[in-house]
């Protein structure tokens, strides 16, 4: 006995990412700030906008893949908002299913004893900037605002800017690796809740006093 198996397709519009990595170079993108990001296939996952303890010029900003489906970046672009940065994905790069993309600045240095998949010039400004990431059709799909300050990262400690679950920001809060207070190519640290109050431990208890005996009955002898 033999089935056919069909494999599920994605849908309509991220086919059409998907496939249209075969283009040539495009011009850049046209920045428009009322246009809301898709956020439906690869997003900006974590961004390093304050360098790291070596050097504050060793940024780097890493992509995720949450499509469900293989995502062909070549001709995406990565863009600020002054267009220092001007990335073009310039080869055929397949992104697995929750797959990451490191991008590393100026060279691959930036973060210790990970290879980065591409290097780009252009420096993040650590207030008024804006990162934009668009898709091969040029819509955007998603980006990261500083406005005027970055909504998240430390810039005194170089611990990294992450994505949360719900699309908000959180700071770095593990445990740092090879002097990178981040998570390049892997996971995201767990936000931490600021509105929560730190516990606070529960007194010991007061040991209760040791009874002291009564003295003997006394005994009359007549």
């Amino acid at each position: 006995l033999s089935k056919n198996i069909h494999e599920e397709e994605p849908p309509q519009d991220l086919q059409e990412i998907a496939l249209a990595g075969n283009r040539a170079q495009p011009e850049l993108c046209q920045i428009t700030q009322t246009v809301s990001a898709a956020q439906n296939a690869v997003i900006l996952n974590e961004i390093a906008w304050m360098g790291t303890a070596v050097s504050t010029s060793r940024e780097w900003v890493e992509l995720k893949n949450i499509s469900g489906y293989p995502i062909n970046i070549k001709n995406w672009q990565l863009l600020d908002k002054d267009k220092q940065i001007k990335v073009i994905f310039p080869e055929d790069r397949e992104l697995a299913v929750n797959a990451f993309f490191l991008l590393e600045r100026t060279s691959d240095n930036s973060v210790p004893l990970t290879p980065a998949d591409l290097i780009y010039q252009g420096a993040l400004n650590d207030t008024n900037e804006t990162l934009y990431l668009f898709d091969v059709n040029c819509q955007l799909q998603d980006k990261a605002v500083a406005g005027p300050n970055w909504p998240a990262g430390d810039k005194d400690n170089k611990k990294t800017m992450e994505r949360s679950a719900d699309f908000s920001w959180h700071t770095f809060s593990g445990q740092p690796q090879q002097g990178i207070y981040g998570t390049p190519k892997k996971e995201n640290s767990m936000p931490i809740d600021e509105n929560v109050p730190p516990a606070t431990p529960s007194p010991a208890p007061t040991p209760s006093p040791t009874p002291t005996p009564a003295p003997p009955d006394k005994i009359l002898i007549t």
